[in-house]
């Protein structure tokens, strides 16, 4: 895996090292129109000292290329003639702060930004078309001035385009119709999958955070690709809104993929160390934000947000990229197979645009696009799977849930069958001319008892073991009207705090009362023992009396203990285990989960 991360390093830095170029920041939009058809260039002055003729766009690229990496300020002043064109109405495309395009003969303006102007949103104007308005065989000057102008000035020719704005719109996407295909295809798949999670959070308890980061990430991831100035600037010409929409959805991809990487860290200290990284984040892009508010309304002094943004975030990634390669073979889990690679992959794509952000100040768009698509196909594949096994689970939970149900019918009647209603009618009887004050209590205890079973029966899944308890307690009064001193029952309950499906352990004690206490000439002792392990909590009912066969006896009166088994064994990762042998007793254990009653009840 470390190989793999070098390699991946190496291709990371080959393609940030490839990238550039004199017009690095610029794009070649018209590559089947030529600008030098109506944009004749005549020469090009740099600080008003030094002047070039320049014939053709090769020139003007030889005289610019020792100003690309300055830094510093400067003023270029490009004069050309606009030639015959067909509409008066010209585009470019631009981010440039203080440009100003005049009438060469005139001195008329035919289009000026200047940045103090707009000085508190300069900074977040993004790209965007620019139009002025010209006539045929005009002479104009293009002036630019500020940091990097030679950049300026060839993203300026490279764009230039005269006709109607229609047409510009088609041609460009007709030439970036593979993005903007790819695009659409990804936010496809991100709109199913989100639909897909919110329907599994509809109907399966428990969905994993990481299902929701993941599907923000591909709808985000999306709609940010698509979000392309070139040809949404054509739709849309407030600039500013478009940028900050597109800041939004690039905090979100970040925040998502951190997230998601995040969600998938299993050791309790990774988990930690992933909140940290999130919140970090978090804070950074907030005070970033929240420093460009300040700058907008002119309370402070504007900044660039996008590199205090970025830097941050490379590190975040590269960390929880990093931890999840190497929690990796630990994980143990057959997803992870596919999880990782996919997430790693996106994770390089979206390092490498904010690098070659921060390096070089653009974006290519189809690297992050290609990544994107398949962490999506990888994800939304998984999704389809987990998603089958979750509704296959469900189907047999409900099934579960039903024999639950029926379990519980039988106990109902197991409760009420005559022998035991006679004996204790016929124990009260008794009572009545000896003691008819002890009889109307025993009385008034059979008649809570049977109306307990049916409440505790009709209303919930699972029911509190303190419950439970109270109810055990007065079948045990009960029956001690019967067998006396024989009856000895004990409790040793370490831990109570847990919840339980109902009558099962009052079915345990009374099977083991029938079956073990009663055939034994002298009585015997039954003990109630509860604890706590790790998250489970063991139930054991404990008689010494004649003992069994479990095998042997199913089908042979115990109906208590298969009742009890069965309701047990609807619930995950439960045990139900019978130990006894003729003549040593009879130990039954009950294993659960804690906190069941927040799935079942």
């Amino acid at each position: 895996m470390l190989a793999l991360l070098c390699s991946l390093i190496g291709v990371v830095a080959y393609l940030a090292a490839t990238t550039q170029t004199l017009d690095s920041n610029s794009y070649h939009y018209l590559s089947d129109t030529s600008s030098e058809e109506f944009f004749h260039k005549k020469s090009i002055s740099i600080d008003g000292e030094t002047t070039f003729s320049v014939d053709d766009h090769a020139e003007l690229e030889e005289i610019l290329v020792p100003l690309v990496g300055d830094k510093s300020t400067h003023e270029i002043t490009l004069v050309a003639e606009i030639g015959e064109i067909p509409l008066r109405q010209i585009y470019f495309l631009s981010h440039i702060e203080n440009l100003e395009i005049k009438n060469a003969a005139t001195g008329e303006i035919l289009y000026e930004r200047v940045a103090a102007t707009d000085k508190r949103a300069q900074p977040y104007f993004g790209f965007g078309w620019h139009t002025f308005r010209c006539e045929s065989n005009t002479q104009v000057e293009i002036t630019v001035s500020g940091e990097r102008p030679a950049r300026a000035i060839d993203d300026f020719c490279e764009s230039i385009y005269v006709g109607d704005g229609l047409v510009l719109f088609n041609q460009l996407v007709q030439e970036n119709f593979f993005q903007i295909a790819l695009g659409n295809i990804i936010l496809l798949i991100g709109i199913l999958y989100v639909f897909i999670v919110v329907m599994m959070r509809r109907t399966i308890k428990g969905v994993s955070s990481h299902y929701f980061s993941t599907g923000t990430l591909i709808v985000t991831g999306a709609l940010c690709s698509l979000l392309d100035y070139r040809i949404t600037g054509l739709i849309v010409f407030d600039h500013v809104t478009l940028n900050w929409i597109d800041y939004a959805l690039q905090v979100c991809i970040i925040f998502s993929l951190i997230d998601y990487l995040r969600s998938l860290f299993d050791d309790e200290r990774l988990q930690a160390v992933g909140r940290i990284v999130l919140a970090t984040v978090l804070v950074s892009i907030a005070a970033c934000f929240t420093l460009a508010l300040l700058g907008v309304y002119g309370i402070k002094e504007c900044i660039e947000i996008q590199v205090p943004i970025a830097v941050p975030c490379i590190l975040a990634l590269v960390i929880c990229a990093i931890i999840q390669i190497f929690q990796n073979p630990h994980q143990g889990k057959e997803q992870s197979l596919m999880f990782i690679p996919a997430a790693l992959m996106v994770s390089i794509m979206a390092i490498y645009e904010l690098a070659n952000f921060v390096i070089w100040g653009n974006y290519i768009v189809v690297v992050f696009e290609i990544g994107l698509l398949i962490f999506a196909v990888v994800q939304f594949s998984i999704l389809l799977g987990i998603s089958h096994t979750k509704l296959r689970e469900a189907e047999s939970a409900e099934r579960l849930r039903a024999n639950l149900i029926e379990s519980r019918s039988k106990v109902m009647l197991s409760q009420l069958q005559p022998h035991f209603v006679n004996n204790v009618l016929s124990s009260i009887a008794a009572l009545c001319e000896k003691d008819p004050k002890l009889a109307k209590e025993k009385t008034i205890t059979f008649a809570d008892f049977l109306r307990e079973n049916l409440d505790l029966l009709s209303k919930k899944h699972v029911i509190p073991f303190s419950s439970e308890l109270e109810h055990i307690h007065k079948f045990i009064e009960l029956e001690k009207m019967r067998f006396g001193d024989d009856l000895e029952y004990k409790e040793d309950l370490q831990f109570c705090d847990f919840w339980l499906p109902p009558l099962c352990v009052q079915s345990m004690v009374e099977n083991a009362i029938r079956h073990g206490i009663i055939p034994k000439e002298d009585g015997g002792k039954v003990t109630l023992r509860t604890r706590r392990s790790g998250r489970f909590v063991l139930i054991d009912v404990i008689d010494d009396g004649v003992g069994f066969k479990f095998a042997a006896s199913q089908g042979n009166g115990h109906y208590g203990l298969e009742s009890a088994r069965k309701r047990v064994s609807a619930f995950p990762d439960s045990e139900f285990v019978v130990e006894s042998s003729e003549g040593n007793g009879t130990t039954v254990r009950i294993k659960l989960l804690l906190g069941i009653e927040k799935e079942y009840n």
